[in-house]
């Protein structure tokens, strides 16, 4: 078997299963190859260009079906859109040829290789036609992978389960090629009979592209291979032309993406101005929604402010003992149950959810039993798997990890097709223990809880006095591995806490996160007991929930300061007074190029937006004039032949 599924299915495995919509209709006619050939449009901007049937299909097999998926359209609505798109790509594609060849200061041919004038490869580096074969290669790689996975999904007898939720953005790491390893992979081919599974999903997708008239030459030429296909050939054109559009807009966008610090002031002041002037349903949602690139820099109400929430779930037996108390002494006073329910809380045990991360194949290093890349957020001082790991099918293999990827070699040699399997069993850990050691030592580097002025249903505090190192992150990653409460997982943030309004939380939660807010910059936690027995039993356990942040902590330093200044203040209060400067004109300068490390900040973000917006808006805008040029200023430039194709819009 080739990996575990556990509940999910590929991009790519859902983009082949669409393609059966040919398959079963009248799209395709007894002479598919003759049919597919047919001349749907023209468009001349430089040079004719004919748009042909089989390329509306190899679109819709591309990207089309998400219309009729997600977004409603019928097949033919999709079809029509897709011939649109179409037609537009050909202008804008040949409008940059016409541009590029006409600046002398552009630099052609720069491979050696004298590609003839409007020759797509004649205005693309080495590294990027070798970028446009090597995805054209991996993509169809990836749909043989999907038939193989079917295949494989077949004889798989495995439980099928849900899955953890994974942090934000995390997937499982790739490779980085460099130029002489994309040569490589190309020159390797692709893997058609390694396997029977693999001759099998060979098969299919022959006979995808057959069903689609998009064999091309494969039948009649002798020692036929992929390449020899319709398909493959358009695939890769398709990607020259990707390539060259990244060109174009690099090439129209350059003097759209220098801003100076005058117009990151107004931006900023912009939005000060905006959170100033905000309703308090305004101001809810925003606080509800708040991100790295859109913060809450002003609160006109109040203290508002966020905690994150480690759930320790009681189980089913701990909470069926809550029950039965309530049930046994209905007389029993607050204080009373309140003691009873310590005792009982106290054979608490918690367990490591992330097991079936390890089954569906994230980013996991068997030798250090740590989650890799993303899925660690706290990168080498992340935890490690609190259970039992078995390498199934492990056999010669040894597993090594360089720059964050896994490898696999048997007898000294990398095995690049390889895919290990596991099963996970998570140890219970007692309350105690977990506080002790996962939050106070890990996090804390040895804090200790004081309970002292607290009620019973606390079962401790520790304010911090000193900024903890990856705190955050720690912080996230004991509730990604941990966490009962599967709403926490999506809050970057955590929850929002009101000064003022409980709704929405019980009511211990709420307190608690009230009194811990008090600490303002104080990166400590608080434990409150999470009884819900009687009605709904999702929260019963203890609620550990940790500082993040306080809304309102910028207020004073935007008073009865001038617009043009709030950003000065901003930067100052951010990253001392003899500093901000030097950290602004680098992120001014550099912040297309910055690694990852250098992007958390809103500073960034901030640029980035306002940059990104400028090139987006002034490429679009570019593009928009181009197509209504020659398609509507210049009507001989495009011509539908609506004949070719209305069979498709039946």
């Amino acid at each position: 078997m080739k990996k575990r599924f556990l509940a999910i299915i590929s991009m790519v495995l859902a983009l082949v299963m669409s393609l059966s919509i040919f398959s079963g209709c009248n799209l395709i006619t007894k002479d598919a190859e003759k049919d597919m050939s047919q001349v749907v449009a023209t468009v001349e901007v430089v040079k004719k260009e004919n748009i042909y049937k089989k390329d509306m299909i190899v679109a819709y097999m591309n990207y089309g079906y998400l219309y009729v998926n997600y977004y409603g359209k019928t097949q033919a609505q999709a079809l029509e859109l897709i011939l649109d798109n179409l037609v537009d790509d050909r202008i804008i594609i040949q409008n940059a040829m016409k541009e590029l060849e006409e600046d002398s200061g552009f630099e052609k041919n720069a491979t050696g290789v004298k590609y003839e004038k409007y020759d797509v490869r004649r205005y693309l580096t080495e590294e990027q036609l070798v970028d446009a074969k090597y995805n054209t290669y991996l993509s169809i790689n990836n749909l043989l992978d999907s038939y193989e996975d079917e295949e494989d999904e077949k004889k798989s007898n495995d439980l099928i389960e849900t899955v953890r939720t994974a942090p934000a953005n995390a997937e499982k790491a790739r490779e980085k090629l460099d130029l002489e390893e994309k040569k490589a992979y190309i020159a390797e081919g692709f893997d058609i009979n390694s396997t029977t599974e693999r001759v099998k999903a060979y098969t299919k997708a022959i006979k995808l592209f057959k069903n689609n008239g998009l064999l091309g030459d494969f039948l009649t030429k002798k020692d036929a291979d992929i390449t020899d296909t319709e398909y493959y050939k358009q695939v890769l054109e398709n990607n020259y032309e990707s390539q060259l559009l990244n060109v174009y807009e690099e090439y129209i966008s350059r003097d759209l993406r220098d801003i100076s610090f005058s117009e990151l002031s107004t931006e900023f002041a912009n939005k000060i101005n905006d959170q100033e002037g905000m309703s308090f349903t305004e101001f809810t949602t925003a606080v509800t929604n708040a991100s790295e690139s859109e913060p809450i820099l002003f609160s006109a109400y109040g203290n508002y402010g966020y905690v994150y929430n480690l759930l320790l779930k009681a189980s089913d037996d701990l909470v069926e003992k809550l029950n039965d108390y309530k049930k046994e002494h209905p007389s029993a006073t607050e204080a009373e149950y309140i003691a009873e329910r310590r005792e009982i809380l106290n054979d608490l045990k918690i367990k490591d959810l992330r097991s079936t991360w390890i089954l569906s194949g994230y980013d996991f290093d068997y030798n250090t039993q740590k989650f890799l890349n993303d899925y660690a957020l706290a990168g080498d001082n992340s935890i490690s798997f609190v259970g039992k790991v078995n390498w199934i099918n492990q056999g010669e293999y040894t597993q090594k990890v360089e720059n964050g990827i896994s490898k696999y070699y048997i007898n000294g040699k990398e095995d690049k097709k390889y895919v290990p399997e596991y099963n996970a069993n998570a140890y219970e850990i007692n309350l105690k223990d977990f506080i002790d050691y996962y939050i106070n030592d890990y996090i804390y580097g040895g804090a200790t809880t004081d309970n002292s002025g607290l009620g019973n249903e606390y079962y401790g505090m520790y304010v911090q006095s000193e900024p903890v190192e990856n705190y955050q992150n720690k912080v996230k990653e004991l509730i990604f591995a941990f966490s009962g409460d599967d709403g926490a997982l999506s809050k970057d943030k955590g929850y929002v806490i009101s000064p003022n309004n409980s709704e929405g939380f019980i009511e211990s939660f709420w307190e608690a996160g009230k009194k811990l807010l008090a600490g303002d910059g104080k990166q400590g936690y608080i434990i409150v007991a999470g009884d819900t027995a009687g009605s709904s039993n999702a929260y019963a356990g203890y609620f550990v929930l940790f500082y993040s942040e306080l809304v309102n902590k910028n207020n004073e330093i935007f008073k009865d300061v001038e617009d043009a200044e709030k950003l000065t203040k901003y930067l100052t209060a951010t990253y001392g007074e003899n500093d901000w400067e030097e950290k602004t004109k680098n992120l001014l300068d550099n912040w297309n190029d910055l690694e990852k490390e250098d992007t958390n900040s809103y500073l960034y973000n901030l640029i980035n937006s306002l940059t990104s917006t400028k090139v987006s808006n002034g490429y679009s805008n570019k593009k928009t004039n181009i197509v209504n040029q020659y398609r509507y200023e210049n009507k001989d430039a495009v011509k539908l032949y609506e004949k070719a194709y209305k069979d498709l819009l039946k």
